[in-house]
């Protein structure tokens, strides 16, 4: 009697359970499942951008508190459900949209993440690493730094690689880069970053310069240990700047390989 009392009562009016078998409902797990699987590659492997992991992990936060919010208040109604959607498919979108432009500034020192590092920066249509550069990675010795940039509408991008190696291995890349230099000068003609060429037709040549050599000192040690820039190729536009430099101290086996633009 009791069960054919309870099959009799009327049901609870409200909204059918979640389906977890529409396609809607899988695809936007599987993104987001994707997304948190390349934030965790991010900061483990490439530690690429601060800011895009903050962003991806503050809104992969969100998207969890959405879908929560969604099971636990199941009788919003229509305009509140329709707010809930429209954010957690933003911030899906925005997510997937961030993966699709370069990574932003960063500077790294371990050796280890650069082909991982330069693998995912080639993906992109952008500033990558140039032909000339060696493989460096059995020369480095202290201070590896991987400074990069992208070009963004204006600015100029940069993509430089600086470490300390021998004196001997420094002179050996110095002999070769200063063969195929289109132009060389001594650091301390370097003033902001740019060697003026001819001042009457505002033509000069923009290098990127890295963090072995301060700009608070960068005359006084420059002139100190004998630092020469090797210039292979450049545009000698100040305001759209392509150079393309070696950096070298053969005393101190200081070296730097810089692409501008």
């Amino acid at each position: 009697m009791k069960q054919t009392e309870n099959q009799n009562l009327p049901a609870v009016v409200g909204e059918p359970p979640e389906d977890k078998n529409t396609p809607l409902f899988i695809f936007t797990h599987v993104v987001t499942a994707f997304l948190i699987l390349v934030t965790v590659i991010h900061c483990i492997l490439v530690s690429i951008s601060q800011y895009r992991l903050i962003f991806s992990g503050v809104s992969i936060i969100l998207l969890t508190v959405l879908r929560k919010m969604k099971k636990v208040h199941g009788f919003l109604p229509v305009a509140g459900k329709t707010i809930l959607a429209v954010a957690d498919t933003f911030l899906l979108i925005s997510m997937c949209f961030l993966y699709l432009i370069p990574p932003f500034i960063f500077n790294s020192h371990s050796l280890w993440k650069y082909p991982l590092q330069k693998a995912y920066i080639n993906c992109y249509q952008n500033i990558h690493e140039p032909d000339y550069f060696p493989d460096f990675s059995r020369d480095v010795v202290s201070d590896y730094t991987f400074n990069y940039a992208p070009s963004m509408m204006q600015g100029a991008g940069n993509y430089c690689v600086s470490f300390v190696t021998t004196p001997e291995k420094a002179g050996e890349y110095e002999k070769i880069y200063s063969a195929q230099a289109e132009y060389s000068f001594p650091l301390t003609e370097l003033h902001h970053h740019s060697y003026e060429l001819d001042s009457e037709n505002f033509k000069s040549i923009s290098v990127a310069v890295g963090s072995l050599w301060e700009e608070s000192s960068f005359e006084e040690y420059a002139a100190e240990i004998h630092t020469n820039v090797y210039i292979l190729s450049t545009n000698a536009d100040w305001n759209h700047p392509h150079t393309s430099a070696v950096i070298v101290d053969a005393q101190s086996g200081r070296i730097e390989f810089s692409q501008l633009g």
